[in-house]
């Protein structure tokens, strides 16, 4: 049984390295209302988002939470707006699920 579950896991790593992932094209800054609060200082939202061949975003969900609605709420509407390059598979554009994590500090 061993030996079955590392031949899937390399076919599945040899399959996944055939593929070019979805890249930002150019992502716009997440901007948020107010300063952040101490408490949502450092914070991570992780966003999971799928992208079409055009390198559209069609559909975006919050995968992991930062914590704060109102942060979540700025990274959703910011990466709403990003254009991605698409993924590739045999050299033609696909579509693709992405996670992407935003991170909120403080600019000094």
């Amino acid at each position: 049984m061993r030996r079955l579950v590392t031949q899937v896991a390399l076919f599945l790593w040899v399959c996944a390295s055939l593929v070019a992932h979805a890249q930002v094209l150019a992502p716009e800054t997440v901007v948020i209302p107010a300063p952040l609060a101490p408490a949502e200082r450092g914070s991570t939202v992780l966003l999971r988002a799928q992208v079409d061949a055009e390198g559209q975003v069609t559909q975006l969900e919050v995968y992991s939470s930062s914590g704060s609605e109102r942060l979540d709420k700025a990274a959703l509407d910011a990466v709403a707006r990003w254009t991605f390059v698409p993924a590739r598979q045999g050299g033609k554009a696909v579509a693709s699920v992405v996670r992407i994590p935003i991170s909120f500090s403080l600019k000094e």
